[in-house]
């Protein structure tokens, strides 16, 4: 009985062709020169329609840090460090999806372009953190993004709050 409603709760958040919440905060802004002791990561998600009908937590050493939503991106601010990022349904059972470790070097900005793709063959080699799902036969995909890149990304989202 568990395991049925483990599998009705994965395929329920991560159904295709449903779209989630879409994010409504403030639209982005960039962000002012960075001191030596602090970092920001940016993690978003541009894409309305991307297989995942809940918000997606981000946790930073098992730490809440926002839901990430549809249109949106989170931003936070780290000190420098090696930290373990994830992100985790927002739904009954809360699943990972996706997870990395990784260093932060103060001063810096780091940018994640989370998306969904069951386009067929294997996804970027890049990719800090990818996840299979045979039932939706695609990836989660979570993509380190260039500064430039990803300033033109997100300057059509909001911020997920």
């Amino acid at each position: 009985m568990t395991l049925r409603i483990g599998i009705l709760s994965i395929l329920l958040s991560l159904a295709v062709g449903c779209a989630g919440p879409i994010a409504k905060g403030p639209k982005y802004t960039p962000h002012k020169t960075l001191s030596k002791s602090e970092a920001i990561i940016y993690v978003y998600r541009p894409e309305a329609n991307d297989g995942t009908t809940v918000c997606l937590k981000l946790l930073i050493h098992d730490q809440e840090k926002g839901c990430l939503n549809n249109l949106g991106f989170l931003k936070v601010r780290l000190k420098p460090g090696t930290y373990t990022i994830t992100l985790q349904a927002n739904a009954f059972m809360e699943p990972k999806i996706l997870e990395f470790t990784e260093a932060f070097k103060g001063g810096k900005a780091y940018y994640f372009e989370y998306y969904f793709s069951n386009q067929g063959g294997r996804p970027p080699t890049e990719a800090v953190a990818t996840k299979y799902i045979p039932i939706l036969s695609g990836y989660h995909i979570l993509l380190p993004k260039s500064e430039n890149a990803a300033q033109s990304d997100l300057s059509i989202l909001s911020e997920s709050i």
